[in-house]
């Protein structure tokens, strides 16, 4: 008596606190297939009393005493959504359970998967956009796919599924469904049951029957707030083959989900598409350089060191402009490379002549406190002058007027947008991980807070130190960048609740091919000056002959100027094309280069073998540049209806045969407005 006043009392005041909407109908069709695993559609006729962004879809995949499934390819068609996983923590269970407040590692332990009896999983789906309002009569389509929930007993299969769950917290007018089957088969009468009802109930307020391959029915009645219906069908041994779903499954299915989303989310890519027509445009116009022809040039150009020439025949700084620099003062003969066991050493001979700004840094800074010096220690010498070098080698470029003022405007601007979109890029996509850890885990949110917190203080910290201490400023990208991190970091916690929401994958890619469409143009946009092209022209002329030369040519060139080798050497390495440059050298008599000493350089030192010790040397001094290299910065491195016929049969009594009841099943769940 007492359970049936209670069930009277929530029947006639569950619609006075239902959602501002209530559900016109409900359709679902499920398609079961041979391999156990089955799909989804549930149509829903949404009337909304009032206006709002959409509606919230979740369908609980872990629950204690149940078996834990996976769904697929969740996603709604033509509808803007976001979809995430979250814990559902019931408070009174939990400290029913004892452990009240938080507790590590039970919290944790739900996280990573552990069924307990106050916590449950949704994959949850938040339908509609934030900047628009729906009102009235509103379909949505939601599809999905299911894997590994039909068990597979002993004498039989059992489909156990919440065709409407229990969390609805509004009316649902009217519900049909269907599910179809991979073959006919003839169940018993108890082999095929609906529950209706709360939580727990046996009622037979709805049909079920079966015509061919399908099973179909419809709700008697209005469900009130928290009814739900359940199907339960068991299928013989041998009539499904179960198939555990693997990576693969579960990859394409999270594919087709990633691609059917709105197609009003793909106008983001118009976006990229357009920066690159207008950038285009502008460079066909205004940054496009007229090469014309270009003659064969058996050397260098004078007046001109491998450092400028390496960074005018392709328009930007790299460490190979900077380094060759070494090779060429070896070739004057102003210090020696010694072959050590394991590394190199560099020996000043005799100070620079006339050099220009950036040569007298760099080769000060290498020999700073002493005569001979270890390339591997090299980065800890070049850290304080590296921001200098480049910043000088830069402005003596711009002073020969190479390039036009203009267009070195527009490829500034082309860099700095680029850092504006990466940089706008990556927070969004580290705010969206963050957002869906935090739906997937909302246990552990406080001390993910903690963290953050903590980080944020020592990125300022870290940040100070670097404004504040100069030999700071330079002593390597990876610091500053880890401090810049931290800040990222820290902040995500309190952010990412703001924008995760709003983040889809089409932005984010947008927002990188538009960040390297701006890196791509910043150097094509480099036009270049009378002068610069006059120059340009020797220098590629010179390349051209480095990648086409003949072995007879160069014998000729050799035998014309016995230095012919090392004094061009530092140039191919300026270019990047030492390595084919030394071997078309192999077979020609030539004299080694006397600035290459030490360990190994004996009278049968050969080409092969100064090829190698070259390469070793290069890695060598290019790592110790990279561990002196400030951040890159100017010129940058690099339906269905009731079934008629077949066998049917309904009932409004509150018994069953069955152990199961509304509710029992998987899956189901609910939903809300938001």
């Amino acid at each position: 008596m007492k359970n049936a006043l209670i069930v009277l009392f929530l029947s006639i005041t569950a619609p006075l606190f239902s959602e501002s909407f209530y559900i016109k109908d409900y359709q679902v069709d499920i398609l079961l297939k041979q391999d156990t695993s089955f799909d989804v559609q549930e149509k829903i006729l949404v009337h909304f009393k009032e206006p709002k962004h959409g509606i919230v879809r979740n369908i609980p995949f872990m629950e204690y005493g149940k078996p834990e499934f996976i769904i697929g390819g969740l996603h709604v068609v033509n509808e803007s959504y976001f979809a995430f996983s979250e814990t559902v923590i019931n408070e009174k269970l939990k400290e029913k359970a004892g452990f009240d407040g938080l507790n590590i590692p039970e919290d944790f332990g739900v996280a990573f998967g552990k069924q307990v009896k106050y916590a449950k999983v949704n994959e949850t789906i938040r339908v509609g956009s934030v900047f628009t309002t729906v009102d009235g009569d509103y379909e949505y389509v939601i599809k999905y796919t299911v894997y590994n929930d039909i068990a597979d007993l002993t004498n039989y299969f059992k489909f156990y599924w919440n065709v409407i769950g229990l969390q609805w917290n509004n009316e649902i007018r009217k519900v049909s469904y269907t599910i179809t089957m991979p073959a006919e088969v003839k169940p018993g009468k108890d082999d095929m049951q609906i529950f209706t009802g709360y939580g727990g109930e046996k009622k037979k307020n709805a049909t079920i029957g079966m015509k061919g391959n399908i099973i179909s029915g419809h709700a008697l009645k209005t469900l009130y707030p928290n009814e739900g219906i359940t199907v339960e069908i068991r299928f013989p041994q041998g009539y499904f083959t179960p198939v555990r779903a693997g990576i693969w499954e579960m990859f394409v299915s999270w594919l087709a989900a990633a691609f059917s989303i709105a197609p009003v989310f793909y106008n983001w890519f118009l976006m990229p598409g357009g920066i690159l027509l207008i950038l285009s445009v502008i460079w066909f116009f205004f940054g496009r350089d007229k090469v014309g022809s270009i003659e064969t040039q058996f050397f260098p150009p004078k007046g001109m060191n491998p450092a400028e020439a390496g960074m005018l025949i392709n328009d930007k700084m790299d460490a190979h402009d900077i380094l060759s620099l070494i090779y060429y003062w070896a070739v004057q003969k102003r210090l020696t490379i010694i072959k050590q066991a394991d590394s190199f050493d560099l020996k000043k001979i005799s100070e620079l002549k006339n050099p220009r700004s950036y040569e007298a840094l760099l080769f000060t800074g290498i020999f700073y406190s002493k005569n001979r010096v270890k390339v591997k220690d090299l980065g800890k010498e070049l850290a304080s002058v590296m921001y200098e070098v480049r910043t000088n080698l830069k402005e003596a470029i711009d002073k020969k007027k190479y390039y036009s003022p203009a267009m070195n405007k527009v490829s500034s601007l082309m860099g700095g947008l680029r850092h504006l979109f990466f940089w706008t890029a990556l927070p969004l996509f580290l705010f969206d991980i963050e957002y869906r850890f935090i739906m997937r885990f909302p246990t552990i949110m406080p001390y993910i807070a903690i963290f953050g917190g903590v980080l944020l203080f020592v990125s300022f910290i870290l940040l100070f130190f670097i404004e504040n201490v100069p030999k700071l400023m330079a002593v390597n990208k990876i610091f500053y960048i880890f401090a810049i991190s931290t800040v990222i970091i820290g902040i995500m916690p309190f952010i990412s609740t703001l924008f995760g929401s709003l983040v889809t994958w089409p932005m984010l890619l947008s927002l990188f091919l538009s960040a390297y469409t701006f890196r791509a143009f910043k150097y094509v946009m480099m036009r270049k000056t009378r002068n610069g092209m006059f120059r340009f022209r020797e220098l590629k002329g010179f390349a051209e002959f480095i990648a086409r030369a003949e072995k007879d040519q160069l014998k000729r060139l050799v035998d014309e100027r016995v230095d012919y080798f090392e004094m061009t050497l530092p140039y191919a390495i300026a270019f990047g094309m030492a390595g084919e440059w030394i071997k078309k050298f192999d077979g020609i008599q030539l004299t080694m280069p006397s600035w290459m000493s030490g360990s190994g350089v004996t009278n049968d030192y050969d080409i092969s073998m100064f090829q190698r010790d070259i390469e070793r040397s290069w890695t060598a001094f290019n790592d110790s540049y990279s561990a002196g290299s400030p951040p890159d910065g100017g010129y940058s491195t690099d339906s269905s209806s009731d079934s008629g016929g077949g066998s049917s049969w309904s009932s409004g009594s509150d018994s069953g045969s069955s152990g199961g009841s509304s509710g029992g099943g998987s899956g189901g769940g609910g939903g809300s407005s938001w």
